[in-house]
């Protein structure tokens, strides 16, 4: 099916980190969730949501960002497959633009969108 991207923006970024409890040059293990959601939203349109959900299970650090895509197809028939979406380019470079903003606010490095999909299960 083809479609067209509409745009992009960040629906939601909450951030929680006190990082002063924590001694520079520490490495802190997270947890990291990465899933999508595709709505319909009429016959034509869609929203393709993303998350991305980091969590430390030893500090008090959490990240929950949603990214949202605003999709319109052609009106073939067909359904739009998430998998697919994620290989789009624009959408992969709206999800790398996004992350690799998010790591300013924590003073080290995350897990940017290709690390996450070599290691999903």
């Amino acid at each position: 099916m083809s479609f067209e991207i509409q745009g992009c923006y960040c629906e939601k970024l909450n951030i929680i980190q006190y990082l002063s409890s924590i001694e520079e040059g520490t490495t802190i293990n997270i947890n990291v969730d990465f899933k999508t959601k595709l709505h319909q939203r009429d016959e034509n349109s869609f929203i393709f949501k993303i998350f991305y959900l980091l969590e430390s299970d030893s500090a008090p650090i959490s990240l929950n960002w949603i990214g949202v895509v605003m999709i319109e197809t052609d009106g073939e028939t067909g359904e739009l497959d998430k998998e697919e979406l994620l290989e789009n380019e624009n959408i992969k470079n709206f999800i790398d633009a996004s992350i690799s903003q998010l790591p300013f606010f924590f003073q080290g490095t995350l897990p940017t969108f290709d690390m996450i999909k070599e290691n999903i299960k």
